[in-house]
C-alpha cells in the first residue's frame, strides 16, 4: 500500500497507454498531456486499454518510482469524474460568427469562394464542397469563411441575410441574386479585374486594334485608382468624379459602338456584354471613395485554401469543412492584421474557456484587432516590411509604365 499525505494529488491519465514506456515515456505524457511537473511529488497513474494493468509514477525527492500491478481477472474502475473539474469544450463556432456579423456590419464588403472536394463515403467518389471567403472593411478587419456542400445561392443568401450594404464580388449568379432577393437593400458592385480578364485573353490570343483599345482603357482606369490609392475615401472619391467618371463614359461609349457593328457570334461581343449588361454594377465604385474597384482581396484570401489543398487535398466530412472555415477565419484574420498566429491562437484558446460564449462583450477582447493593441509585440514586423516593399515595387513598375507609353504617344505625334 502507498502512504499518500493529504497534500499528494494523484493524477489518472484518462487515455489508454501503452505499458512498454518506462520512466522517460511516462514523464513525457505527463509534462505535454497533463501539463504537470512529474517531480511535484504527486502521482500519475496509467492504465492500459483492456483496464487490468496500472502503472504509478511517483517522485520520492531523490529519484522517480514507478509501482506497476496487473490483475489477473477483472479490471480497474475508473473513478467517476469530479463535478468541480470538468473538462470544458470550446465551440470556437460561436467566436468566428461573432467575427462574421461584425464583419457584415461594413458598409461595403467583400466575397469570393472556391471548390474543395470532399469525401463521400460508400461511394469511392468525392463530391464538390465551398469555402466562402466574406471580408469586412478596414474598422472591420475580420477575413471570415463558411462552409456549404454546394454552391447554390442558398449559401450566399444565409451568409448576408443581415447584410446591407455594398457587395463587390464578381458575377456569379449567387451573389447577383442577392440584389433583388433583398429588395435592393443590398447593392453589387463589379470587379474590374474579372471584366478585363475577358478582354485580355483574347488580347494575349490575338491582339487587334480593338482588343487594344479596351485594354489601354482599363489601363488608364487602374492607374487612376492607384495614384488615389494613399488618399482617404472622401479625396478619393472626389477626384474619382473629376477623372475616372469621364473616362468611364467614353469606354462605355466605345463598348455601345462595337456592339452595333461586330457579329452576333464575335468573341468580343461576349466580353463587352458581361460589361454593358452590368453597367450599373460597373459605375458603382463612383458612387463612393470606399468602393474597391475590384474584389482582389478575397481572391488572395481564398488563395489559403487553395493553397492548402495541395497538402490535405480534401475534407474527410462536413464536419471537417466546418472546422476548416473556423482554422481559416482564425488564421487569415491574423494574416491580414500581421499578428503571430501561433501567439494568437495559443492565447486565445486558454482564455476562451473562461469567457461567457454567448455574451459578445465577453469576447470582444479576444478579436484579433483588439487583441493587437494589447499584444502589440506579436505583430510581425516582418510581413509589414514586406507589404510596403511590395506595395513600392508596384508602384515603380506602374510608374515606369505610364512614363514609357507618354513617350511612345509623343514620338507617335
Amino acid at each position: 500500500m502507498l502512504n499518500l499525505s493529504h497534500q499528494t494529488r494523484v493524477f489518472l491519465f484518462l487515455e489508454p497507454v501503452d505499458m512498454r514506456k518506462s520512466f522517460r515515456g511516462l514523464c513525457l505524457l505527463t509534462e505535454s498531456v497533463l501539463k504537470e511537473d512529474p517531480a511535484s511529488g504527486h502521482w500519475f497513474a496509467f492504465i492500459n486499454r483492456r483496464q487490468d494493468r496500472l502503472k504509478l509514477l511517483g517522485w520520492d525527492g531523490q529519484g522517480f518510482w514507478i509501482w506497476y500491478k496487473r490483475l489477473e481477472s477483472g479490471g480497474f474502475q475508473k473513478p467517476a469524474s469530479d463535478p468541480k473539474q470538468v473538462q470544458v469544450e470550446i465551440d470556437v463556432t460561436q467566436f468566428t460568427d461573432l467575427m462574421r456579423s461584425l464583419a457584415l456590419e461594413s458598409p461595403v464588403t467583400q466575397a469570393d469562394e472556391t471548390p474543395v472536394k470532399m469525401l463521400a463515403p460508400g461511394t469511392g467518389k468525392t463530391s464538390t464542397t465551398y469555402l466562402w471567403a466574406v471580408l469586412g472593411d478596414r474598422y472591420h478587419p475580420y477575413t471570415t469563411f463558411s462552409f456549404t456542400e454546394s454552391r447554390s445561392r442558398a449559401g450566399p443568401a444565409e451568409f448576408f441575410a443581415d447584410f446591407e450594404g455594398i457587395l463587390v464580388s464578381d458575377a456569379y449568379i449567387g451573389y447577383e441574386f442577392l440584389h433583388p432577393y433583398t429588395q435592393g437593400r443590398i447593392q453589387i458592385a463589379g470587379c474590374y479585374v474579372h471584366a478585363r480578364r475577358k478582354f485580355e485573353e483574347l488580347h494575349d490570343l490575338g491582339p487587334t486594334e480593338r482588343t487594344a483599345t479596351a485594354m489601354g482603357y482599363f489601363r488608364r482606369l487602374f492607374d487612376i485608382e492607384d495614384e488615389l490609392r494613399q488618399l482617404s475615401d472622401e479625396k478619393r472619391h472626389e477626384q474619382r468624379q473629376l477623372r475616372s467618371r469621364p473616362l468611364l463614359e467614353d469606354f462605355k461609349r466605345w463598348m455601345d459602338d462595337q456592339l452595333e457593328t461586330l457579329r452576333p457570334k464575335h468573341d468580343l461581343r461576349g466580353a463587352i456584354s458581361y460589361m454593358t449588361t452590368r453597367w450599373e454594377c460597373f459605375e458603382r465604385f463612383l458612387e463612393s471613395g470606399a468602393i474597391p474597384m475590384d474584389n482582389n482581396a478575397s481572391e488572395q484570401a481564398v488563395k489559403n485554401p487553395v493553397m492548402g489543398k495541395k497538402a490535405w487535398l480534401f475534407f474527410g466530412s462536413p464536419a471537417g469543412g466546418r472546422a476548416a472555415a473556423v482554422f481559416y477565419t482564425l488564421t487569415a484574420t491574423c494574416r491580414r492584421l500581421k499578428i503571430d498566429p501561433f501567439a494568437y491562437l495559443k492565447d486565445v484558446f486558454e482564455r476562451l474557456p473562461f469567457c461567457n460564449l454567448e455574451d459578445p462583450a465577453s469576447l470582444t477582447p479576444l478579436l484579433p484587432d483588439r487583441w493587437l493593441d494589447d499584444h502589440p509585440e506579436s505583430e510581425l514586423q516582418i510581413r509589414t516590411t514586406e507589404a510596403n516593399a511590395k506595395s513600392a515595387r508596384r508602384r515603380t513598375r506602374r510608374t515606369q509604365r505610364r512614363k514609357a507609353l507618354e513617350r511612345a504617344g509623343r514620338k507617335r505625334r
